[in-house]
């Protein structure tokens, strides 16, 4: 039996012992007196929270387990990928828990607790490469996203976990298997006053395939229809296909191999861009395309099959917007694809 914050977690052995029949339990259950964390392990005082149920759970764990994956990520505040289930890690060599609704991992590099709410998490970074490495890449970039954002970790933090792990596998390759001339894209980040190259920043892109769908919004691009998520909207699937993320260099540079974007009613053709700086600085733009270039590459197959494309670059009202300057690629001839390079320029 153990206390904390008003709430008393019981071991089932425990309420037996104090004289209670296995159907008083589930009475006591029942009627709200007592609440079941996992098999075994209950909670009275009170409406358990999520933080309660992790102390109740911890009390019939290893005492070098640590909270982990999507549980971490809830405690840390950007836990967007919901699950019921409870993550724990044990070290290297350690026998991982076998309890019902806890999910155990063995860790494979060493882990150096961090307390959150009196509990033993695994670093933020860690979580965050954990969490990426397991899930689609949409829900891998929103991960990120959401990390940055609640300033749970930096992109420098991050880097230095990536180079740990080596590195996210697949995450250069963001074309998956979709139809269409490939693009290698460099982009590098610099400062704007002194030109130095800006590295450990973090760098989204996703843009539509050679038909005009976005992964993880098909029913709502449909080729045709308009960008993804309009109205607010979440996903409607979960491909992944032309998401990838990457860590600058020391040179500021991120490389990712892709396929030229194809092009839906009322936008120009035009990859959608983020640049996390720190855990409150992000950049958010997209980067377009020379008309000539785009025009030879839609005389090709897959891209020539569709007709009717209604918006060019001097026609598209969010390139317009964004000044006379828009960010354009620099695009040359690279063996059977082409060569997009884009320097961005940020000030802090």
């Amino acid at each position: 039996m153990a206390t904390l914050s008003g709430m008393t977690t019981w071991r089932y052995a425990e309420l037996l012992a104090r004289g209670l029949s296995p159907n008083q339990i589930r009475d006591r259950v029942r009627t709200g007196a007592l609440h079941r964390v996992t098999r075994g392990t209950y909670v009275s005082g009170g409406q358990p929270s999520f933080v309660d149920r992790l102390h109740a759970v911890r009390q019939v764990l290893p005492p070098d387990t640590v909270f982990g994956f999507h549980t971490a990520a809830r405690l840390y505040g950007f836990g967007v990928v919901p699950t019921g289930r409870i993550h724990v890690i044990s070290p290297t060599g350690r026998p991982v828990p076998q309890i019902s609704g806890v999910v155990g991992h063995q860790a494979v590099l060493p882990l150096l607790p961090v307390e959150v709410a009196g509990l033993p998490c695994a670093a933020p970074e860690r979580v965050i490469v954990d969490l990426a490495r397991i899930c689609s890449r949409i829900d891998a970039l929103a991960v990120v996203d959401a990390a940055l954002r609640a300033r749970a970790s930096t992109p420098s933090a991050l880097a230095g976990e990536l180079a740990l792990h080596d590195g996210l596998r697949g995450v250069r390759q963001a074309r998956e298997d979709r139809p269409g001339m490939r693009l290698r894209l460099a982009v590098r980040v610099q400062e704007v006053g002194d030109c130095a190259p800006v590295p450990n920043a973090a760098v989204d892109i996703w843009h539509c395939d050679a038909g005009g769908l976005y992964s993880g919004f098909e029913s709502a691009s449909t080729g045709s229809g308009g960008p993804p998520g309009r109205g607010g909207t979440g996903p409607t699937d979960d491909e992944i296909y032309l998401r990838g993320a990457q860590v600058t260099n020391a040179d500021g540079i991120v490389e990712f191999v892709t396929i030229y974007p194809g092009w839906y009613r009322g936008r120009t053709v035009h990859i959608h861009t983020k640049v996390h700086l720190d855990t409150s600085t992000t950049l958010t733009t997209q980067l377009y395309f020379d008309e000539a270039v785009s025009a030879q590459v839609y005389a090709t197959g897959p891209y020539s099959s569709r007709t009717g494309r209604d918006t060019t670059n001097d026609r598209d009202g969010v390139m317009r917007s964004g000044g006379d300057t828009p960010p354009m690629l620099t695009l040359s001839r690279d063996g059977d694809g082409y060569l997009g390079l884009i320097t961005i320029g940020v000030d802090r």
